[in-house]
C-alpha cells in the first residue's frame, strides 16, 4: 500500500514537479505545502463517502446530562469524521424509537437518542495511508494535486491547472467510489412492516 510521502510524490509529479520527498519534516516548499494540506484533502475525501476501510461501529460513552426532548446524549467519538447511522443491535420493536440527531454540546459532538444502548455506525478519520485502499489513494493523490496547484504553480496558470486536475480527481473519486460499492455485500435482515406481513407475501 501508498504511504503518505508515496502520495505526496505521486501529486507532485501530476503538477509536473521532479520533486522526490524522503519524509514531510524535510526543509523544502514541496515538503512544507503538501504538509499542511494532505490531512485537509484526506478528510474531506474520506467524509464524502463511506469507504470500507474507515468504516466502524462503536458503542458510545453516555454523557451525564439528559438533553430536552431525548432520553439520553452520547458522545460521538474524535475520530468521527461522518455519522452514517445509530441503531441498537436488538430493537424490541423496529418502528419505534429510532430517531437521532447530531448536535454540540459545549465542546463535544454528542447524538441524541432515545434509543438504549445504541450503536453508532460512522467513517473514521484514518491517518495510516497504508490502511487505504488502492484506488482511494490514487484519487487522492488527484486531489492533493489540484490542492497544491496554487501554492506550487504561480498565478493564473496555477488556477487553470487546479481547475483541471480537480476534474481528473473528481474521475477518479467516482471510480474509487464505484470500486468500493463493489465490494460491499450487505445483508437485509430487519422485519418486515406489519402491513406486509399481513398481506401474507
Amino acid at each position: 500500500m501508498a504511504s503518505e510521502v508515496e502520495i505526496c510524490n505521486l501529486a507532485l509529479q501530476r503538477l509536473g514537479q521532479q520533486a522526490n520527498l524522503i519524509g514531510l519534516s524535510e526543509n523544502s516548499v514541496y515538503a512544507e505545502t503538501a504538509k499542511h494540506s494532505l490531512p485537509i484533502v484526506r478528510d474531506s475525501l474520506l467524509e464524502r463517502h463511506a469507504w470500507n476501510f474507515a468504516t466502524t461501529r462503536v458503542r458510545m460513552p453516555k454523557m451525564k446530562e439528559r438533553p430536552i426532548g431525548w432520553t439520553a446524549s452520547y458522545k460521538v467519538p474524535s475520530d468521527c469524521v461522518r455519522v452514517l447511522t445509530v441503531y441498537e443491535e436488538r430493537p424490541k420493536d423496529f418502528w419505534e424509537g429510532k430517531t437521532w440527531v447530531v448536535e454540540m454540546q459545549g465542546d463535544d459532538r454528542v447524538v441524541c437518542t432515545n434509543m438504549k444502548d445504541p450503536i453508532l455506525k460512522y467513517v473514521r478519520k484514518v491517518k495510516n495511508a497504508e490502511l487505504f485502499s488502492p484506488m482511494f489513494a490514487d484519487a487522492l493523490a488527484w486531489h492533493l494535486a489540484a490542492a497544491l496547484a496554487g501554492p506550487i504553480v504561480k498565478g493564473d496558470t496555477g488556477m487553470t491547472v487546479g481547475v483541471k486536475l480537480l476534474e481528473h480527481a473528481r474521475y477518479y473519486e467516482l471510480a474509487a467510489i464505484t470500486a468500493d460499492v463493489g465490494q460491499r455485500r450487505t445483508k437485509q435482515d430487519r422485519p418486515d412492516a406489519p402491513w406486509i406481513s399481513g398481506r401474507g407475501v
